[in-house]
């Protein structure tokens, strides 16, 4: 019997999950749920690791799938994420070859960094891009606690099909929401086409946009307008430079969060994030904001709705 598609869960289980483990349950039981509902035939295989890697069956129907209990999906240790990466795509490879299928999709969710693989980064991104680039298979992303689309792309994944997962109930149980529908627009026209804005805007956050303590500029076209105290990122307009100026930490650190946390793309671009340390030493570097400054303008010109942030942090130490 042939098997159109056939998608391969790779599901972290370290110790860090406990967290989020009963929305972990009940976001993948609901995944099958809704595929077991679209027309066609389609396999699954589930990978769970954490300092090792199990794998808790392979090639079943969607209709015969186990479901997640407390018996069979317990997080505890460390997160083998390369070495669960790399036997997932050798495992499955094996098993598409008697199984006859169509479309290969491979998805990975982790809330954590690797800290535990006996596999290089390396080996992981070669099998990564040998089975895109040659063999037509998909890779999703999620990945909490990190800048997803980065991780994804050093290992050989596309940053379209990466997803931020905020760590907590709601983002487990979204980021699954978004898998499923990821799978059933594989299964309906041949490809995922990655992550939705909608499925970003699931993952927001308000508090990763505020940045307190601030002071900073809007400059656009015959318009320079001061804003101090609190700003929330979000509400900026667009078809602006945003100068923001911070004077602890945690301002710099909601840019960052922000950095790669595309939701609210296009109205949000950071271009440059330059960051300086003691007053005597940012005064030495002007030169350098300069330069950040003249970075963004070819940037503007091919995103005039966009909104770019250069970070410029004074500290005394």
């Amino acid at each position: 019997m042939k098997s159109q598609t056939h998608v391969t869960f790779v599901l972290d289980s370290s110790g860090s999950m406990s967290k989020i483990a009963d929305d972990t349950r009940g976001g993948f039981n609901t995944f099958l749920l809704e595929q077991r509902e679209e027309e066609g035939e389609a396999t699954v295989t589930l990978y769970d690791f954490d300092s090792t890697v199990e794998l808790v069956y392979q090639g079943s129907e969607i209709a015969d799938a186990e479901t997640l209990d407390t018996d069979n999906y317990r997080p505890g240790g460390k997160t083998a994420l390369h070495d669960a990466i790399a036997r997932a795509i050798d495992e499955t490879d094996d098993y598409i070859a008697a199984a006859d299928v169509e479309n290969v999709i491979i998805v990975v969710l982790t809330d954590g960094k690797e800290n535990a693989s006996e596999t290089p980064q390396e080996v992981v991104r070669e099998r990564v891009e040998e089975y895109r680039e040659e063999h037509g298979w998909e890779f999703l992303f999620i990945g909490a606690n990190q800048d997803a689309a980065l991780t994804a792309e050093q290992m050989g994944m596309d940053r379209d099909r990466s997803l931020d997962m905020a760590h907590d109930g709601d983002g487990a149980e979204a980021a699954h929401k978004s898998v499923s529908e990821s799978i059933s627009r594989a299964r309906n026209q041949g490809t995922t086409d990655g992550f939705t804005r909608k499925d970003r805007q699931r993952q927001e956050r308000t508090e990763d946009w505020e940045v307190t303590d601030a002071t900073g500029w809007f400059i656009s076209t015959g318009m320079i307008r001061a804003a101090t105290e609190r700003v929330c990122i979000s509400d900026l307009p667009s078809g602006v430079i945003w100068l923001l100026v911070c004077s602890d930490y945690r301002g710099r650190e909601s840019i960052y969060k922000a950095q790669w946390h595309r939701c609210c793309a296009p109205l949000i671009t950071i271009v440059s994030c330059i960051r300086y340390w003691g007053v005597n030493q940012s005064v030495d570097r002007i030169p350098r904001l300069v330069r950040g400054v003249w970075r963004i303008v070819p940037w503007a010109l091919l995103w005039p709705d966009s909104t770019a942030i250069i970070c410029y942090t004074i500290m005394t130490k």
